[in-house]
């Protein structure tokens, strides 16, 4: 009997706690008015943002709110008269918001129909000035125009902000703003800050642009919201511990440009792991061709833009590394352009920072993403023709890599490319040797387009990527293939949790791309580091394959290049066809290309295309 006594008292108890959660819901309730001087205009409240209808309007409105929330929302038209634009939004005498519409928010604890929490506003009007301002896109930024109150004869400056994360003041970099726009559609000036003397009444609109263009498939570089740079560092099998807050070391990494503005990312420059900066644009690392099942490619925040997305890059990809696919989604309203990048449990990639004996470290952590979280807002810049300029890759040279006119650089890359801006591919097929030195013989690769997986000598304008692009061209796309290279290329990634696998330079089997101690560019061998290890390759370049030379080069100390201009020659080392010149013959080049003015006796030359040896009469 004592059981069923608690049994029933246990069945009383639930039933008069489900009673008591029900009979404890509350309703709170909220009452907005607005209104505007006689003779200026009309005002209009209403619960949601659209175009209301001109009979909506009137000299006052009012709307009322009753929901469990104790945060209601409210949206202010206004409407001028003719010769009249509105000017704010007054509370109390003061200003409190600007905007047509304009949203103000009240909070309210009243649970009182008949004693709502109560707030009025008034419409403030002026003259319509000589420059109106307008915004093609409220949710990338404001504008303003100083002084608003303006006329024919007077100096105004326009200002254009874009918004920036409401947490660490960041730039929002995925905003773009190309100018303030005439009513003929004709740019005045893409300055952001815009100061000129009124000569007629205009109006101009501030022309911002959301730099994505999200595709089922395409080459992007990734940016968190700090302006940095993921990579792929790794190519072997992740093995999580748990669902969350698993450092991903080795894998994927961040990089830091070498010309961000500090200023402009609050600050965030962390330590060691940053440092030296890097020309972003040029690292190979940070292509990734990414792609997915498309869902809503202009999908709001919290809805699916991409589903079952995986990147590819240096030979690898993240479904691979990772063990699975991952969902894109956009972040909320104020990090507008950012999008999330999140897997089963919301568990994807996200920005972190951590300290160990170097010093702050930047890494990639596969954690709890949240729509709202700055550390997983992900930037997807796409390198594409439409964003070329703004979103390129190329190729970082070195001025101690002069050669001929130009700076050289080589380059491997999992995906092909085509060379732009005058950059042109070479590739060696060959070693030739002379006077007991010994020539690597370039080809030119004449369509500019490198097949992926492919080691070859770039010829560059100048040091920074931005002046060598490189396009990448159709992840799929099957290129001929480098016949006879004798080059090769590597991506030097870790290949095991132990962050092991970089290739390590074999003083037998390899030379790498440098200057000698005459300057010559050439291939030569690397120098031990300090303990005298064998020091590592740098990713994404190549080194010569001694293996497949002739015994004879294949002992030589140094290869240097022969100029692509004279790299027809067929064996230096002369034979029965080979002219030996008189003095009195003009084009005289040496074996480098460089014309020279006063040669020597006894010496080789490159003579009308010809191999000679320089005689004096």
């Amino acid at each position: 009997m004592k059981g069923y006594t608690r049994f029933a008292f246990f069945i009383i108890f639930v039933i008069g706690c489900a009673a008591g959660a029900l009979a404890g819901d509350k309703t709170y309730y909220s009452k907005v008015s607005a209104s505007c001087d006689s003779g200026e205009g009309k005002v209009y409240v209403s619960l949601e943002e659209k175009e209301p209808q001109a009979s909506d309007f009137s000299a006052e409105s009012e709307r009322s709110q009753a929901t469990s929330s104790g945060t209601h929302s409210y949206y202010l038209y206004a409407m001028p008269n003719d010769g009249l634009i509105l000017s704010h939004w007054e509370k109390d005498g003061v200003k409190v918001a600007e905007g047509n519409p304009a949203l103000v928010d009240i909070k309210t604890s009243s649970e009182s129909q008949d004693a709502p929490v109560a707030a009025s506003y008034v419409a403030r009007f002026i003259t319509r000035p000589a420059v109106l301002v307008h915004n093609n896109m409220p949710e990338a930024g404001t504008v303003t125009v100083t002084p608003v109150e303006n006329k024919v004869g007077d100096t105004v400056t326009l200002k254009a902000t874009p918004i920036k994360d409401p947490q660490y003041n960041c730039i929002n970099i995925m905003i773009g703003f190309d100018g303030w726009e005439d009513e003929d559609g004709n740019i005045v000036s893409t300055e952001r800050e815009y100061t000129f003397v009124v000569e007629r009444p205009i109006e101009l609109t501030a022309v911002f642009r959301n730099k994505n263009s999200l595709k089922p498939s395409g080459y992007y570089r990734v940016r968190n919201l700090f302006n940095r740079v993921l990579t792929i560092e790794g190519n072997y099998k992740y093995e999580p511990v748990g669902v969350t807050q698993n450092y991903l070391d080795g894998l994927l990494r961040w990089s830091c440009p070498d010309d961000i503005n500090v200023a402009d990312f609050h600050g965030k420059v962390f330590g060691t792991a940053d440092n030296p900066r890097v020309d972003v644009e040029s690292l190979p690392a940070a292509v990734m061709y990414i792609e997915g099942t498309e869902k809503n490619l202009q999908a709001g925040p919290n809805e699916e833009a991409l589903t079952n997305v995986n990147a590819f890059g240096q030979g690898t990809d993240i479904k691979t590394m990772t063990g699975r696919t991952f969902t894109l989604k956009p972040m909320n309203a104020d990090r507008y352009g950012y999008y999330m990048l999140y897997g089963a449990l919301n568990a994807g990639f996200k920005m972190t920072c951590k300290w160990d004996d170097l010093g702050e470290n930047c890494n990639t952590l596969l954690g709890n993403c949240k729509p709202d979280d700055a550390y997983s807002a992900m930037a997807l810049q796409p390198i594409d023709e439409e964003h070329f300029d703004e979103f390129w890759f190329g190729a970082s040279a070195s001025k101690d890599m002069e050669f001929e006119g130009s700076y050289w650089t080589s380059m491997y890359t999992g995906f092909p490319y085509e060379c732009r801006d005058g950059v042109e591919a070479y590739y060696a097929t060959e070693t030739v040797e002379a006077n007991g030195t010994h020539y690597v013989r370039l080809v030119r690769i004449e369509s500019g387009q490198v097949p992926a997986y492919s080691a070859v000598l770039l010829k560059c304008r100048g040091e920074r990527s931005r002046e060598n692009r490189l396009m990448p061209l159709d992840f799929n796309l099957e290129l001929p293939a480098l016949e006879g290279n004798l080059l090769t290329g590597i991506f030097q990634l870790y290949t095991n949790k132990e962050l092991e696998g970089h290739v390590k330079f074999d003083p037998a089997a390899m030379r790498v791309l440098g200057t000698g101690s005459d300057g010559s560019v050439g291939f030569y061998k690397l120098a031990p580091a300090e303990d005298g290890s064998q020091a590592e390759l740098r990713p994404n370049k190549v080194y010569l394959d001694m293996t497949k030379l002739s015994a004879a080069a294949a002992k030589a100390p140094s290869l240097r290049l022969v100029s692509p201009e004279t790299s027809g020659i067929e064996n230096v080392a002369l034979g029965d066809g080979d002219a030996v010149c008189d003095s009195g013959e003009s084009a005289i080049y040496d074996l480098y290309g460089r014309r020279v003015a006063n040669p020597i006796p006894g010496t080789i030359y490159v003579v009308n295309g010809k191999k000679t040896i320089w005689r004096s009469l």
